[in-house]
Order: C-alpha cells, then sequence, then structure tokens
C-alpha cells in the first residue's frame, strides 16, 4: 500500500491543509500474491424479518434475479427509507470479520436505502457497525454493494435494507461476509479543507516515493457513499536528469466574455501578468489568499503540455499555467498576501460572490454581521427550516474552525456560515415560530411526508382561495400570491407545488395563516406549466445568453430562445456521447429548449459547457421525430408493417428469408438455446424509421422494428423456451394465504370465484366491485407473473408479483349478481 499520500487543488485558489485521515476510509490496493478472502456467510443458517420470505436463499450463493431463482429469494416491503428489514447470518462460530456484501437486485437503476450492519456475539445484544442512514445508496451493483467496517470479532451477522428508489420491494438475493487483508497505517494526507469536492475541476494528488526506482501505483477513488469514482494504475518513471522546459507551454490569447471582462479587465490572462495581485481577496473572497495571488501566469492553449495546466474558473473551456510564465516568477520579492486573511472566524460581507439567485433573495448586508437574518423570511428561502432560522449567525472563511457550509444552491462551496461566535436572543430562540427537527423512526418519510388531504377552516382561507386550498399537490398561490402574502417578495415559490402534511414530516414547513398546521413544498412534485408561466419569476424564461458554450461549434444563437438547437448535426455533436442512446429513439435532437437561470427549479445542468442550465419545458414541442439516418428532423409516419426484405446476406443465421416482413416471433429460430429474453418470442415486424414507436435492430443495423404493431400472441409467450417471466410463477409470497387459500394465484384457476362477492364486494371496502356493471372477472382465470411479461397485467394483493388473466385461458362465464355465482 502507498506510504504516504499528498493532495492539492490545481486551481487557482490552490492550499494545501495536511491533517490525519481515519485508516478505514482508505481502500489498500490488491497486493501481488494475496490470496482470495473465504466469505464466512456461505451455507450458514439465515434468519431474516417477519415479512421478508422466504429466507432459504440468503447465503446459497445465487446472486441474481431470475425466474429460476425468484422463488427462493428473501424479498421484503415497505413505502420508506426509515422503515427497514433484515436478514441475520449464524456464523456457527465467532469470527473476525470487517466487510459485508449485499446483492440485491440491480434492474436498470435500482437503488435502495437504510442499509445498517449490526453485529452480536449472542443474538440478542446487537451493536451498530456501520450505519449508512435513511438516504438511497447508490444504484446497486451487480456485483454486489460492499460495506466496509473496523475489525470486530462477532458470530451473528445482521443486515438491514429498505425499499427500492423504483419500488417498495426490499431485495435479499445474497449475503457474504469477509476478513479482508489488514487496513493500511494512518496516512498523511493533503486536501482541500471543504465538505466535498467539484468533481468537473482538476484535483492532483502526489504520491510520495522513498527513492527515484520506477514504481507502479494503483490507486482508486471514492465518493462519501462508497462509489466509485475514479481507479487508475500509473507508473512512476525512474528519475533522470532535470527535463527540458516544454516545447508547448507558451502563452495563448483567448476571448474574454463581456461578462468576465466587466470584473476581471479585458485582457486578462491573455499573456503573463500577475493578474491576481491587486483584487486577490475581492476577486476571490479572501478564502485562500497567498503567495499564489502575486504568481504570474496566463492562458495556454488545450493541448499544452504545461505541467501545471489547469482549467479556468472564470473562462470556461480555457487552460491557464503559471509554468508558461515561469521566468516572470522567479523572483517575486515580498508578497502582501503572503500571511493570507484576517481571522477566518470574523464575520464578512460576501455580497460580491453571491450569485444571482442570491442577489434577488436577499439585501446587500444579509449575514455581514451577527444577527437573526432569517427569522422573518426563512419559510421563504429555504426548503429545510429548523430553530436555526432564530439564531444570530454570520458568514465566516471557511478555514473557520465553526464554519458551516451554505444551504443556498449552488453556494455549498463558496459560502460558509457561523452561530457560535454570536450571541442568539434567549426569547427569541424559545418563541421561534420554526420547529426543530426531530427524525422519527417508526414511520417512514413517504408516510409521514402524505398530503393530509384537510381543509382550512372558512374563516382562516385566504380572500377568494377554494376549500381545496392546500389539500393535495398543487400550485396553490401562482395566481394571487402578492395578495395573500403582501409582506413577502413574491418570486418562484409562490409558484411551488405543496399540501399540508403531519408534522412529523421531516420537510414540514410551520404555516403562517393556519395556526398549529404544516404545510411540505418537498413532498409535491414541482408543476412544470406553473414553474414557467410563473409571473412572479423569470427564471423558467429564456434567458437569451449562452455564455461559455463554443460557438464555432454549435452557432451564436445557440440556446438563446426557444428552437430545436440540437436539430441539426444532432448525430454529429453527440453521437458516443452519455446523451445518445444506441437502443431507443433520439427524438430529444427534435426538441424545442432554451437556457434558462439557475433559479429555475425545472433546469438541468448544461453538459457542453454552458454557463447556465437548460430546459425543455420552457419551450412547446413540434410533432417531428428525428431520423438517425440522415441526421434530419421530419414528420413521423404510420407504424404499419413495411413489408421490407431483408439481403439474404443480412439475413441472421437460422432465421427465414420473410424475416421481418410481417409480424411474427421471427427470433424464436434466430436466439440461441442459452437465450434469456422473452423478446425471442415477441411477435415483430420492420416499420419506418420515422413511426413513433420504432427501435434500432441490434441484428440488422440500419433497420427498425416495433412489437406495438402486432397483435399478442398469448401462446408463444407462455410456452416461451428462452423465458419463462409469462408462465405462472407458482409464487404468492406476501399474500394473506388465511384470506385468499395457500395455493391463491399460483397456477391458472378461477382463484374468486368462490366468495367472489364476499371477498371483494361493496362491504368488504377494497373499492374493486362494479355497482353498476359486470364483475364476470369473477369467474376468470388468472395467476402471477413476472413484471417483465409482456402481457396485461396488474398488482394485486401480491406485494412482489403482479397478476394477469391474459397469461390464462378466457373462460367464457359470466358472473350472476342475483345468486353471486358463475
Amino acid at each position: 500500500c502507498l506510504a504516504l499520500l499528498a493532495g492539492r487543488v490545481a486551481a487557482a485558489a490552490a492550499y494545501s491543509v495536511w491533517h490525519a485521515i481515519d485508516p478505514a476510509q482508505i481502500i489498500c490496493p490488491n497486493r501481488t500474491g494475496a490470496q482470495a478472502a473465504t466469505n464466512f456467510a456461505l451455507s450458514k443458517t439465515a434468519t431474516c424479518s417477519p415479512t421478508v420470505q422466504p429466507c432459504t436463499g440468503v447465503t446459497d450463493g445465487q446472486k441474481t434475479l431470475s425466474p429460476s431463482t425468484l422463488a427462493s429469494t428473501a424479498i421484503g416491503r415497505s413505502f420508506g427509507c426509515g422503515e427497514t428489514d433484515w436478514v441475520q447470518i449464524d456464523l456457527g462460530v465467532p469470527t473476525e470479520i470487517n466487510e459485508v456484501v449485499l446483492f440485491q437486485h440491480a434492474g436498470g437503476e435500482e437503488a435502495y436505502c437504510g442499509h445498517k450492519v449490526e453485529l452480536s456475539q449472542d443474538a440478542a445484544s446487537f451493536e451498530t457497525a456501520l450505519d449508512r442512514g435513511i438516504a438511497f445508496h447508490t444504484p446497486a451493483n451487480p456485483q454486489g454493494d460492499s460495506f466496509r467496517f473496523p475489525r470486530t470479532t462477532a458470530r451473528y451477522v445482521k443486515v438491514h435494507s429498505s425499499k427500492s428508489k423504483q419500488s417498495p420491494l426490499i431485495y435479499f438475493l445474497e449475503v457474504e461476509v469477509y476478513n479482508r487483508p489488514a487496513l493500511p497505517p494512518p496516512y498523511s494526507i493533503g486536501i482541500e479543507a471543504v465538505t466535498s469536492l467539484d468533481m468537473g475541476a482538476p484535483h492532483i494528488f502526489t504520491v510520495l516515493r522513498a527513492s527515484g526506482e520506477q514504481t507502479t501505483v494503483s490507486f482508486k477513488v471514492e465518493d462519501a457513499a462508497g462509489a466509485l469514482v475514479t481507479e487508475k494504475t500509473v507508473v512512476l518513471q525512474q528519475m533522470g536528469a532535470e527535463r527540458p522546459r516544454n516545447s508547448n507551454c507558451n502563452c495563448k490569447s483567448v476571448t474574454i466574455p463581456s461578462s468576465v471582462s466587466e470584473t476581471y479587465g479585458a485582457s486578462y490572462g491573455n499573456q503573463c501578468g500577475n493578474w491576481d495581485e491587486t483584487n486577490c481577496g475581492t476577486w476571490w473572497g479572501n478564502l485562500t489568499v497567498g503567495n499564489w495571488c502575486c504568481r504570474n501566469w496566463c492562458y495556454v492553449a488545450p493541448d499544452s503540455d504545461c505541467s501545471d495546466a489547469y482549467m479556468s474558473q472564470v473562462v470556461p473551456g480555457t487552460k491557464f499555467s503559471y509554468e508558461a510564465c515561469a521566468a516572470a516568477n522567479s523572483d517575486l520579492g515580498t508578497c502582501r498576501w503572503a500571511t493570507g486573511a484576517p481571522d477566518p472566524c470574523t464575520c464578512r460581507n460576501v455580497h460580491d460572490i453571491m450569485d444571482d439567485r442570491m442577489k434577488s433573495l436577499f439585501q446587500p448586508t444579509y449575514g455581514s454581521s451577527c444577527s437573526a437574518w432569517d427569522v422573518t423570511t426563512c419559510h421563504l428561502n429555504y426548503n429545510v427550516t429548523d430553530a436555526w432560522c432564530c439564531s444570530q449567525w454570520c458568514y465566516v472563511d471557511k478555514e473557520c474552525p465553526l464554519a458551516q457550509p451554505s444551504m443556498n444552491p449552488g453556494m455549498e462551496g463558496k459560502l460558509f456560515w457561523a452561530d457560535q461566535g454570536c450571541t442568539s436572543d434567549a426569547a427569541l430562540i424559545s418563541q421561534c415560530p420554526y420547529k426543530l427537527q426531530v427524525q422519527v423512526a417508526d414511520e417512514s418519510d413517504d408516510d409521514q411526508c402524505r398530503c393530509l388531504n384537510i381543509s382550512m377552516p372558512a374563516g382562516t382561507l385566504p380572500a377568494g382561495a377554494p376549500a381545496t386550498y392546500g389539500t393535495t399537490c398543487a400550485p396553490h398561490d401562482k395566481d394571487n400570491c402578492a395578495t395573500w402574502y403582501p409582506h413577502a417578495t413574491p418570486d418562484m415559490w409562490c409558484c411551488s407545488s405543496w399540501c399540508w402534511v403531519s408534522e412529523a414530516c421531516p420537510d414540514a414547513q410551520r404555516s403562517t395563516i393556519w395556526e398549529g398546521s404544516f404545510y411540505s413544498v418537498m413532498s409535491c412534485d414541482w408543476d412544470r406549466d406553473a414553474a414557467v408561466g410563473c409571473s412572479y419569476s423569470d427564471a423558467c424564461q429564456c434567458t437569451g445568453n449562452n455564455t461559455g458554450i463554443n460557438l464555432t461549434t454549435f452557432g451564436t444563437d445557440y440556446g438563446k430562445t426557444c428552437l430545436a438547437h440540437d436539430a441539426p448535426l444532432c448525430a454529429t455533436h453527440y453521437q458516443g456521447s452519455a446523451l445518445w442512446s444506441n437502443a431507443s429513439r433520439n427524438d430529444w435532437c427534435c426538441d424545442s429548449w432554451c437556457y434558462v437561470k439557475d433559479a429555475c427549479p425545472i433546469a438541468v445542468a448544461s453538459s457542453i459547457g454552458g454557463a447556465q442550465p437548460y430546459s425543455y419545458d420552457a419551450c412547446a414541442d413540434g410533432p417531428e421525430l428525428y431520423k438517425e439516418s440522415n441526421d434530419t428532423c421530419m414528420a413521423p409516419t404510420s407504424c404499419a408493417c413495411a413489408g421490407t426484405t431483408v439481403p439474404t446476406s443480412d439475413v441472421p443465421l437460422g432465421a427465414s428469408a420473410d424475416y421481418g416482413t410481417s409480424c411474427q416471433a421471427h427470433d424464436q429460430s434466430v436466439c440461441a438455446d442459452d437465450s434469456d429474453d422473452i423478446l425471442c418470442c415477441q411477435s415483430w415486424c420492420w416499420v419506418d424509421e420515422l413511426c413513433p414507436d420504432a427501435l434500432p435492430s441490434t441484428k440488422v443495423p440500419g433497420l427498425w422494428y416495433t412489437n406495438s404493431s402486432c397483435p399478442v400472441n398469448k401462446t408463444a409467450l407462455t410456452t416461451c423456451k428462452f423465458s419463462q417471466v409469462c408462465q405462472c410463477a407458482a409464487n404468492n409470497t406476501g399474500v394473506d394465504t388465511t384470506r385468499f387459500g395457500s395455493n391463491y394465484g399460483k397456477s391458472c384457476e378461477a382463484w374468486d370465484e368462490t366468495g367472489c362477492y364476499d371477498l371483494w364486494g361493496p362491504a368488504s371496502g377494497m373499492g374493486v366491485w362494479n355497482t353498476t356493471g359486470s364483475n364476470d372477472w369473477c369467474c376468470d382465470s388468472w395467476c402471477y407473473v413476472h413484471p417483465d411479461c409482456p402481457l396485461d397485467w396488474e398488482w394485486g394483493e401480491n406485494p412482489n408479483l403482479p397478476y394477469s388473466y391474459q397469461a390464462c385461458t378466457d373462460s367464457a362465464r359470466v358472473f350472476d349478481e342475483g345468486s353471486q355465482t358463475c
């Protein structure tokens, strides 16, 4: 393992702070000759919380979810991250361990929350070894999610998890337990003293080696959740004579945007100069001033081989270098910034550093001295309020030991505040209208934050407000905000959706117009039309500004107004990027959009270097679809089978000459015997590329197909040899078998025929009985199937699998309401 690691931030405001780091947070690279670790949980006895069934497969070595393993997969269910299920492994004897690997269903973007590991010697008293909290973990890793903790001797291992981000289901496919090699000794590490680092900015880690011999170094960088950010192996060459100065390390003039030149000057960085010396404290907020303020630098070419060619924070897309001005930096004399800034905990005015959103919300002196700045407007300006809203505080330098990052979006790493140096008014604190946030463990956040569907008393309703004011999620104030809240500053918050919620909701805000009641905006999604048409804010209107993009590539008007800016040359610009899909349509190329302000709540960050976000919702779309074959946008066409005949040389092996010409399950003779794909048995045909449902073929490049125009072949799907997802799952885990019977839904049968009226009638309260029409479904056969089945299905009593009538044969019988029989 590496003996010493140092870090510094490669930016104009770079500096280092040395401190110790917890060795348990350093992942030691694998060393040559290391033996494979032993999975102590394999084949050991497992028990589960009551709602997790079955519990037999947690240690059987099966790590993936498939129709063949579904019946033995431990599955639970919850509706919020605060509600967890667990599995417990008995290792047999007390064992030294330091890692649990949890395998959960990793289909699509599935992610899970509520992860916690507890250890015990006697299965009665458990101690927490690791707790990830209720936040969602990164998307589930098919290779398992690793949870490392300090080495501990234990016999019983209990692993908690909660709902998926995509559904209420909790999967425990497999649990592995290891004792990994010893962690390295404590390191000294130099890293920027902030709570987060910008992943888009460059950061340099320097390995200090004991000799000048060639050294191979493997390292990885993980984020706070343990997800891999980057993993690299580098070779440090044997040290030789000092190399000559780079041949391509020279100053290069760049175009300074007008928004930059207003502050920094039109010539900023275009030749060697100590550009930051005069205004270093003003421009960089006295945060990290030092000798670097006096150093000479200039902009260099994007392909410059200067060893310190850093990305500019001022002119996006450009690089700068101190090395290019090495001669001018040979004798700087005494720099007036060498002693740094004054006491970092001194209150300071940061108005010049605030972004446009903050300047529009707060007065110029906001946070410049100790004061209860937010006592009257906290609920308007911040999504999460607490007793701090009534505390006195001020902005401080980020080097202040008491500093906390700003709660304003986008300013987390730029502005810092502290309240411990200020004396708050005890009377004001005791009467603070903003409640102290308390985490409630026995009820999920989803349940706590559901709209209560309650109405305000008529006497307290705002003048002219309907009785439904606040009952459900809606932008209730968008038309009368200034009238109903005359003392507040109208802005985008007026157009946000909200509803009345329980005080127990972590995001609840105390109402200023209905005493004792609480509301939440976090419980509701934004109404996009309300945000775009908000009369109190132009944040979601086109800005006419495209600063930071490459005008040569995209054009001078790119993103300024509502247009399908990417329609011309969409493939040229984006094919091969993360935006481009090779498996589905790219009709977004034809959608209209424009750049909007940072404060727009439905905006998306630019992916091509623009300084501002963009929004499709700010613009109306036309009907055009993207035609990839000629990189243009055209009107949609019919989805009827085109009758296209594939050239003999392109017909897939095993297919007939009429492959794709009409609706058939063409791939039944093409798919390999070991394929596990229901698509092998679906009917489809070739269609025009501009069919809205068309998808690009993976077997015949250049052709497009759809199955939406073809009738569903139930027999082909239920008897498909390549996939069993449309066959009865023979699994009713989670069903109330006391009420419905032990075999309910396991096979094709009219399960609801006997006692249908008693089970599902109006008196049952189930809400499914048709009181004005027929209930012939009581007589129809059905069974539970896998959700990947293309047949019609719905969710019902089984929390894990949907049910399908189409998977079974229709009995053609009807339900007689009089005799209540089929």
